[in-house]
């Protein structure tokens, strides 16, 4: 065989042979890059967690009024929207009996001491969450609650004021989802001291 197309095919494989290494080098360096890059992003996301002042002092008749402040961070700006729930006690609860009520029926009980006024401040039909439009840092939205009463189907067997009494054994617990475009959305819970 010919020495020169012997080099020449050698250095062909050896080529070819780096090739490859360059190629699964750059391959391995793009993963850590997405690696590092992801590891940032949720850094930063971590960062800009929104921080709250909630307040709630006693309003009218038996209502609480609840002020909710995004405090911070300064670097977030503001939030697009925030959905405000009441958290259960006792989340997932399921039927019991076949007789007894049914899962919706669960599922619409307010299970804490307070839930929020149907209508002006547009909170959902059974009181457990309501729609907060943009807020920015600094600024407070106002939200009114009402005390929980038994559910249908316990009104006969559970007083109002064996219910709250009960009730009142738990923590009262917003929990708040946070949107804001191009970002995650944040799921803060607070524990909110009623008066």
């Amino acid at each position: 065989m010919d020495p020169i197309a012997v080099t020449g095919l050698s250095a062909s494989f050896i080529s070819t042979g780096i090739s490859i290494l360059a190629w699964r080098a750059a391959h391995r360096s793009s993963t850590a890059d997405q690696a590092t890059s992801r590891i940032e992003a949720d850094r930063r996301h971590g960062e800009l967690t929104p921080r709250f002042t909630v307040v709630a002092r006693p309003g009218n008749l038996d209502h609480v009024d609840l002020w909710v402040e995004l405090s911070g961070p300064v670097e977030l700006g503001g939030l697009d929207g925030i959905t405000i729930s009441v958290r259960d006690d006792i989340p997932g609860r399921t039927p019991v009996s076949p007789a007894g009520p049914t899962a919706e029926e669960i599922a619409a009980q307010v299970w804490a001491t307070h839930q929020f006024v149907h209508g002006g401040d547009g909170a959902d039909e059974h009181g457990r969450s309501v729609n907060c439009g943009p807020l920015r840092v600094g600024q407070r939205r106002q939200f009114v609650l009402k005390p929980t009463r038994p559910a249908h189907w316990m009104s006969e067997s559970v007083s109002a004021e064996s219910w709250q009494a009960e009730r009142a054994e738990h923590p009262f617990v917003l929990e708040l989802v946070c949107r804001k475009e191009g970002s995650p959305d944040w799921t803060v819970p607070i524990k909110v001291e009623l008066p």
